[in-house]
């Protein structure tokens, strides 16, 4: 469940923060463990509150900065729906929403590079802090087809189009409206080879 919630902390760092993304670097394991201290937790926690708040504030009424909030949900979305009754010992399916997030987020990564938008020393940053977090199983039972298929009925498609938020550098991310089909496969095979 710690790991699961903190995927939503690594997304805010990625998404708006990159102050928050160093302080993970240096604090996961303790934060993972509650043994960080009370100074610092109050501060995560604070940070966290302050970056959601701010972007929904900001964006009352969901148009385009509210988006960004999606991080790692686009493809984690399809893969906790087709996941979903997998794991009968779960009442989660087989993955947690914030698993689901993680596995997204290293998705998303993919495609962002495979655009030249991110660094590779950023993505490399992120896969580093995603890997100590606790990647959860990978996706090597699902249909790669179904999640593709599945990400089509996003939420967020603008005009027909589906809407990815990719990473620019660490704490700044992109809206982007023109991912193909081939691309969004090519970041669901990368998580599936990665983490099987």
């Amino acid at each position: 469940e710690r790991v699961a919630g903190l995927a939503e902390v690594v997304k805010h760092a990625v998404i708006r923060d990159d102050s928050l993304f160093t302080f993970l670097e240096k604090h996961l394991e303790e934060v993972v463990e509650m043994e960080v201290d009370a100074d610092g937790l109050d501060w995560l926690i604070g940070r966290n509150a302050e970056i959601k708040a701010a972007v929904i504030e900001a964006d009352e009424k969901e148009g385009d900065l509210r988006a960004i909030l999606n991080y790692g949900h686009t493809i984690g979305h399809a893969i906790e729906s087709v996941g979903h009754g997998m794991d009968p010992t779960s009442d989660y399916g087989r993955y947690r929403h914030g698993e689901a997030v993680i596995l997204g987020m290293a998705a998303a990564a993919e495609i962002a590079q495979r655009r030249g938008l991110w660094s590779p020393a950023d993505r490399r940053r992120q896969d580093a802090l995603l890997e100590r977090l606790g990647v959860p199983p990978g996706i090597a039972g699902l249909p790669v087809d179904r999640i593709v298929k599945r990400t089509r009925a996003d939420k967020k498609r603008l005009d027909g189009n589906l809407r990815f938020v990719l990473p620019r550098r660490i704490g700044e991310v992109a809206l982007v409206d023109d991912v193909d089909e081939e691309t969004v496969r090519a970041g669901v095979v990368y998580i599936q080879e990665r983490y099987p």
